[in-house]
């Protein structure tokens, strides 16, 4: 139940892991015994039932503390809850997150028990985060008397947690698919209780995996696991084997579907450092394939060329400074060069955006005020114009080969791509009335990550890219709710991997733009500088198996290449654009 009302009489605020009870007379403050948001430095605490004669607030206290635990069903927890209630609530059907430091408890003489706070994200059954900012939520936990003993009626719908208790209680896993080509995997991050990875991970991993991929991912990648497919049990072996026990149609599947079925079971299942290698068992027969040893155990490095990043065969940095186009090593001294030819030397069309393919051979360069789209080597000749738009933004290549472009035009935002001489558009209908501010592909090129603007205010989402790379769509605005507050200005955006996003930007509440980072829902968001007194305006980012490149330019022109968290040396100056090879 949602209500505004504010009961008075006695005053419950949690800030930051303390309790204080302003009274009318005589005033007098009270420390609460027990911390609702106190880490307890990765270490489970066994739920408390509660006392008898607890007060309101300790049932309240008492029940959150108890929402960690869901052992039997969440049995503690109920306990602090009306018979009726207790038989109604379904905890497991979805977790709600509101920020731990963003909330009011108001505990009235009448029972009202009303918790206001900053909603930041919800989980479904299915174990998909979603992120939210509501900063009008309330919930009423009706405290009524029982048996003589104080217990909630009102019960949230599901779980209703802190940010810093979520965390604790709950972790993100990946489970694994295949993108359009079947030769790179794609994560999509699935949060589980901590108490199933402590009591049965592999088992609770498979099941994960096996519901395939949630409904917004489902149309970019593929899925070599039947829809009716059923796990009997997994276990691991003190060889690190885990041995898979299917059941459904999985003997139906082709050599090649066995195979890809497999390595989507092990890259899952590899979350677990033991485990090594896999066999799989289907409606109790032992099931061959491919891919595996004499022994018919899939190991671990049959399939790391599929979970393995590409290994960049350029680090280097391009930058555009005064209308020429430079090359900084990576190793070595960091010396700019010009480049050979006409975009090196004073080419008569300035050079404006630039993209930059894997190698480092082949620069895309926008011209012209973003109207036209230049291709050149980086190893000198003169550029080629292959496109031309209205307000092209940034260019990209892609892990297939293929130069993308994002152009606002008149009508709206309309994606290009160019590959093998041929030019395919594909217009962002959902992004109707919206400019796009910046984009960036994902490395595995299922998301396309996108800052846009509407009459002034910004946000920050995501669609997804069809198997078929001419499909874009399923637009979802994602708030980023940092430790500050929700990141309303931002300038840029960038993937320093597959599943983790960098985005320039800025709150009200620190108005220094610099760079976030977070995972692929924004469930965790960090910051990561610079702290010096300067503001970010665009970002280049190298995505690398080992560790991301990362270098940001300034409205003063400077450039600043990340080293560590919140320390970024500067590089060069006197520069309007840097690119990064995609």
């Amino acid at each position: 139940m949602r209500i505004r009302g504010i009961l008075t009489v006695l005053l419950v605020v949690l800030c930051g892991g303390c309790y204080s009870f302003p009274v009318t007379s005589p005033v007098e403050r009270i420390e609460a015994s027990i911390d609702p948001e106190r880490n307890h430095d990765g270490i489970e605490v066994a739920a408390q039932s509660p006392v008898d004669g607890a007060s309101p607030q300790g049932i309240i206290e008492g029940f959150f503390a108890a929402q960690e635990s869901y052992a039997d069903g969440y049995h503690v927890a109920r306990q602090f809850l009306t018979t009726q209630a207790a038989a109604k609530w379904k905890p497991e059907t979805e977790a709600t997150v509101y920020d731990s430091n963003a909330q009011t408890l108001v505990i009235g003489a009448d029972g009202g028990a009303v918790l206001q706070a900053t909603l930041i994200g919800q989980v479904d059954a299915d174990g998909v985060y979603t992120a939210v900012h509501d900063e009008a939520f309330t919930h009423d936990f009706k405290l009524v008397r029982e048996d003589g003993q104080w217990r909630i009626s009102n019960p949230p719908a599901g779980v209703l947690m802190g940010s810093q208790r979520f965390h604790r209680a709950f972790t993100a896993v990946p489970t694994y698919f295949f993108d359009a080509t079947g030769t790179r995997l794609v994560a999509q991050p699935v949060y589980v209780h901590l108490a199933d990875i402590d009591a049965g991970a592999a088992e609770v991993l498979v099941r994960a995996l096996i519901r395939g991929p949630r409904a917004w991912l489902r149309s970019a990648v593929m899925d070599a696991l039947p829809a009716e497919i059923t796990s009997n049990g997994t276990r691991i072996d003190e060889d690190g084997i885990a041995h898979v026990n299917l059941g459904g149609s999985v003997e139906a599947l082709s050599a090649e579907q066995r195979d890809m079925a497999a390595t989507q079971l092990l890259a899952t299942l590899s979350y677990l450092v033991s485990v090594r290698g896999l066999t799989i068992t289907a409606n109790g027969r032992e099931l061959s394939v491919d891919i595996a040893d004499s022994q018919n155990v899939v190991r671990s490095s049959a399939i790391m060329d599929l979970r393995k990043a590409r290994d960049p065969l350029s680090k280097d940095l391009f930058a555009v400074a005064e209308g020429r186009v430079l090359r900084v090593s990576q190793s070595g001294p960091q010396i700019a060069d010009q480049l050979p030819g006409e975009i090196g030397q004073g080419w008569v069309s300035r050079p404006e955006r630039l993209g930059v393919d894997w190698a480092g051979e082949t620069l895309a360069i926008t011209t012209d005020n973003g109207t036209k789209l230049h291709v050149v080597n980086t190893g000198g000749g003169s550029p080629t114009l292959i496109h031309e738009g209205t307000s092209m933004l940034r260019p990209q290549y892609d892990v297939a080969g293929g130069l993308w472009t994002l152009d606002n035009t008149a009508s709206g935002p309309v994606m290009a791509r160019i590959i093998g001489g041929q030019s395919f558009s594909v217009p962002l209908t959902e992004l109707a009335g919206r400019k796009v501010i910046a984009y960036r592909i994902s490395p595995d090129l299922t998301r396309l990550a996108l800052v846009v603007e509407t009459q002034g205010a910004q946000e920050f989402g995501m669609m997804r890219i069809g198997v078929d790379r001419l499909t874009i769509d399923g637009w979802r605005p994602i708030p980023v709710n940092s430790r500050n507050g929700l990141l309303t200005t931002m300038r840029d955006v960038s993937f320093s991997g597959s599943d983790k996003v960098l985005l320039v930007a800025a709150n009200a509440k620190d108005p220094q733009i610099a760079v976030h980072s977070f995972d692929l829902d924004a469930a965790e968001v960090g910051f990561q500088g610079p702290v010096s007194d300067v503001e970010v305006t665009a970002m280049a980012t190298l995505a690398s198996p080992l560790a991301p490149y990362t270098a940001v330019l300034t409205s003063e022109g400077v450039v600043m290449r990340y080293e560590a968290q919140y320390r970024w040396p500067t590089v060069l100056d006197k520069v309007t654009e840097i690119a990064y090879p995609s």
